[in-house]
C-alpha cells in the first residue's frame, strides 16, 4: 500500500506552541506561503495518485477535514486516524509536557497521557491492517498520529515517534508491505 499523509494546516494552538490533541480546533486562514506550499504538496500527492486513491481519509477533528477541503479532496472520516489524546497536557504549552515528562522524547511509552502509547500503536497498526489491501490511501492527519505510524513502519516500535519533526502542512509518503505489522 502506498500511504500518503498530510499533516493538517496550522491552527492557533500550533502557532502558539500549545498541545491540542483531541480538542476540535479549526485551522487558521491560510496565507500566501501556505497556499504555495499546498500547490507544491499537490505535485507530490498527484504523483502518487496513479489510478486514483482508494480512500481519502481524515480524522474526526475539523482541522484535518478543513485541510482536505483546502487541498480539494472530498474525504471520509476514519476514527483510527484521530490524534493522540494528550490528557492533562491538552491546552497547555508543548514545553510544559517536555519539562514535566522528560521521557517523552526517547521513551514515550513511559509517559502518562489521556491515551497510552500502546493504544496509539494499536490504532496506527489497526489502520494499516484495515487498509492494507488498498493500492493507495491519502490521509489528512495529525502530528503525533503520523509520527507514531512512521515510527511503527520504519522501526516496528512507537519509541522513535518523538525523534522526528513533522511541521504542519507536510507530506509524508510511505510504502507499506502487506503483513508488515
Amino acid at each position: 500500500m502506498k500511504l500518503v499523509m498530510v499533516r493538517h494546516m496550522t491552527t492557533d494552538f500550533n502557532a502558539r506552541g500549545i498541545l491540542q490533541g483531541r480538542r476540535d480546533i479549526p485551522i487558521l486562514d491560510p496565507g500566501p506561503l501556505d497556499l504555495e506550499k499546498i500547490q507544491a504538496n499537490l505535485i507530490t500527492i498527484r504523483a502518487q495518485e496513479g489510478a486514483g486513491y482508494d480512500h481519502v481519509l481524515t480524522s474526526r477533528l475539523k482541522r484535518t477535514q478543513m485541510t482536505a477541503d483546502l487541498y480539494g479532496y472530498a474525504s471520509q472520516m476514519e476514527p483510527l486516524a484521530d490524534e493522540l489524546d494528550f490528557g492533562p497536557y491538552e491546552g497547555r504549552p508543548r514545553q510544559t509536557l517536555l519539562a514535566e515528562q522528560p521521557l517523552w522524547i526517547n521513551r514515550p511509552d513511559q509517559v502518562e497521557l489521556g491515551e497510552s502509547l500502546s493504544d496509539l500503536k494499536k490504532r496506527v497498526t489497526g489502520f494499516c491492517q484495515k487498509y492494507q489491501a488498498c493500492a493507495r490511501v491519502l490521509v489528512f492527519g495529525h502530528g503525533a498520529w503520523i509520527r507514531g505510524l512512521v515510527s511503527c513502519v520504519r522501526t516496528g516500535s512507537i519509541q522513535r515517534m518523538n525523534q522526528m519533526d513533522l511541521p504542519n502542512n507536510q507530506v509524508v509518503v510511505l510504502d507499506i508491505e502487506k503483513g508488515q505489522f
